[in-house]
Order: structure tokens, then sequence, then C-alpha cells
């Protein structure tokens, strides 16, 4: 807002129009995926995405050190359909009784390992997967049922701070918590 007050909210709505008319919001927006905002608690400045990411582009060497430290992995080479391998047409065989002995069934091959292959991304899912999370599962689960990732997980209504304090709090530290990860090669 023009007096200095920054309002941040997932919820479209949180602010009355009577209380906040538009002529006193200096600036607004949507925070797309990927994307951030920041303010610089010293000049009081609004710093955009395309800004904070080219400061920090500069911040450091990074380009050289990309040139100088990475490595590419070579690529193995895949069996042909003609294989005379004894171990993989051993798999091949049985390979039905394999993938179910090890927890995969016939969604999991036909919607994520073959989309998984031909695309070579993880498949995204719609809002609404309420599987429930492996680790806390008592069935058995494939390895990567334990590495999804899940998006969205807001709750509606959103979660009221004062009629809740006693199970959650909204507060912040800000400043300094030391060096997570220190920037260098």
């Amino acid at each position: 807002l023009k007096d200095g007050t920054t309002v941040v909210s997932s919820e479209a709505g949180i602010l009355e129009p009577e209380n906040a008319p538009a002529e006193l919001f200096k600036s607004k927006g949507r925070l797309g995926p990927g994307k951030m905002v920041a303010i610089d608690l010293h000049s009081g400045e609004l710093i955009e995405n395309d800004d904070i990411k080219q400061k920090m582009a500069v911040k450091k060497p990074y380009s050289e050190w990309n040139k100088v430290f990475r490595e590419s992995l070579p690529t193995p080479d895949f069996l042909g359909a003609d294989h005379d391998d004894p171990v993989s047409k051993a798999v091949e065989e049985d390979l039905i009784t394999l993938q179910f002995d090890l927890g995969y069934t016939i969604e999991d091959t036909e919607m994520v390992v073959e989309s998984m292959a031909q695309t070579g991304k993880e498949p995204t899912w719609c809002m609404g997967n309420d599987k429930p999370l492996a680790i806390l599962s008592e069935r058995p689960h494939v390895l990567y049922d334990y590495f999804t990732q899940r998006f969205a997980q807001v709750t509606n209504p959103a979660i009221d701070p004062y009629r809740e304090a006693l199970v959650m709090s909204v507060e912040v530290y800000l400043g300094r918590q030391g060096n997570i990860m220190a920037e260098r090669p």
C-alpha cells in the first residue's frame, strides 16, 4: 500500500474493499509458480522476481563455476530387442511378477513409469489427490511413493490464527540466522 504496508495472502479478498480502496495500492499482483518477491527492510523497497534473480546472478561467478565444475555422465548403452544378456532375459520373462512383488500396480506402470520413460519428467497430477502419505500407511509402497511432491496443500477455509492460537502461530523471526549454505563452488 502507499502507506508502506505490505499485504501478502494466499486467498483473494483478504482486504475488504471499503477498507482498502484501489487508490491506496502502490502495486498489486499475483505471484505465479517459481516467482518471488522480497522487501528490503533497510530501504523499504519492494524487489520483484526478475530483479531478485538478476541481483543474485551477479553476486558470484556462477557461470564460470558451472563451466569448471560441471561433469557430464556418460549415456549408457541400452539393450536392443535382440540382445543375448542372460540376466536381462530372465528379468524380461518374469517382469510382471517382479513388478507385483515390488509393489508396482498396473496403474503405476501405465500412468507413472511409462509416462516418465516417454517424457523424461515426473508426471503431474490434479489437485484433490487424497492418496495417504506412504510413510503413514500400513501397506507396503514402492520406493518412489516416499519421495513424491505434493502441491497446493492448503486448507479451505483458510486457517484462522486468532481462533486457533492454541495450535498454531503466525510468528515470524526476521534477521540473521547464520550461513545455511555458503555460496562457493
